[in-house]
């Protein structure tokens, strides 16, 4: 776990400690609920939240990591 937090976790955790939270209690009314932590899977692609990519957006990204691609290749030989 990271030793600071980022100004938007701190942002969240704040009212969640003063309506007292506590990490090995769900989160419900009744503390039901998941107690675990858990984690979000990286985004293999980084559009926006919400965008919906068209084909065209699709092929500037194949096009850049191929580029990419091709410029790493160069430079390990």
């Amino acid at each position: 776990m990271d030793r600071y937090m980022s100004k938007t976790s701190l942002m969240i955790a704040k009212p969640m400690i003063k309506s007292g939270f506590q990490m090995t209690k769900g989160l419900g009314k009744n503390n039901q609920g998941g107690s675990e932590l858990f984690s979000l899977p990286k985004a293999k692609e980084k559009f926006g939240l919400g965008f919906k990519p068209m084909a065209f957006d699709w092929e500037k990204v194949r096009a850049k990591k191929k580029k990419k691609e091709t410029h790493d290749l160069r430079d390990a030989k």
